[in-house]
């Protein structure tokens, strides 16, 4: 890493570490989770006062650019992505509304008999074939989800969905090259611990807790024709609602 502190500048030092420090992120030198150089090593590094390197990391824990964790001391914080609902909308389409890359890594596609639980959600006898989509879901390239999707084979034609790829809306594949026309969805959210598999797609070392939401979308006439079961990161993506009275 090279210091670019200078003290003949009319700018205080806290601050141009502070913009040092961002820089090195920006630049991936420096990576979400990563832990921080000690205190000793700034005061080295950039040649200025321990109280000087303290302002500058307070200002950094302030601006949620990095966080305290116990144990381990300064790390640089996640990317939290914020999505508030009010209406019904992909995770694609809602990321790319607020300038984020939305992509997929699609871990499987395949069809199976719909299990006493999809079946349930989908209102479908148990048994009836079902599309299953298992993808890895990403933010600017950083992973916020796992999610399972179930669709209703019946409804979808014979639509291959082995031509979708990372960059499509499931939504608008469905609206747009099936034809279907969407109309709201139901969703139940719980907290769950990641298991071992989970900790591997999602790129995490440490158990954090996961946000479980179940989600089931209706067609606007009234059948359901999708199950999805999602596994959010709870540091790196928040869900805002808008209620009335």
């Amino acid at each position: 890493m090279k210091s670019i502190v200078d003290k003949s500048k009319p700018i205080p030092l806290y601050y141009q570490i502070t913009e040092d420090i961002k820089q090195k992120i920006n630049n991936k030198e420096l990576n979400p989770g990563d832990k921080l150089p000690t205190e000793d090593f700034f005061v080295r590094y950039y040649g200025v006062s321990r109280v000087t390197v303290r302002n500058a990391l307070n200002k950094l824990i302030e601006e949620k650019v990095i966080e305290r964790t116990r144990g381990k001391g300064p790390v640089v914080a996640n990317h939290v992505f914020n999505r508030h609902i009010s209406r019904l909308s992909g995770l694609h389409e809602a990321l790319a509304k607020e300038g984020i890359k939305g992509t997929s890594k699609i871990l499987s596609i395949k069809e199976e008999p719909a299990g006493g639980e999809v079946a349930g959600h989908l209102e479908i006898p148990v048994g009836e074939p079902v599309v299953v989509i298992h993808r890895v879901r990403y933010a600017d390239d950083i992973p916020i989800c796992e999610q399972n999707t179930y669709l209703v084979r019946r409804l979808c034609g014979n639509f291959d969905f082995n031509t979708i790829d990372q960059n499509d809306s499931l939504y608008e594949v469905m609206e747009r090259r099936i034809g279907l026309r969407l109309s709201r969805a139901n969703q139940q959210f719980d907290i769950k611990m990641p298991t071992r598999q989970q900790m591997q797609y999602l790129e995490i070392r440490d158990k954090i807790p996961l946000m479980h939401i179940e989600s089931v979308v209706h067609l606007i006439s009234g059948e359901p024709i999708e199950f999805s079961d999602i596994y959010y990161l709870s540091d790196r993506y928040k869900y805002g609602l808008t209620l009335y009275r």
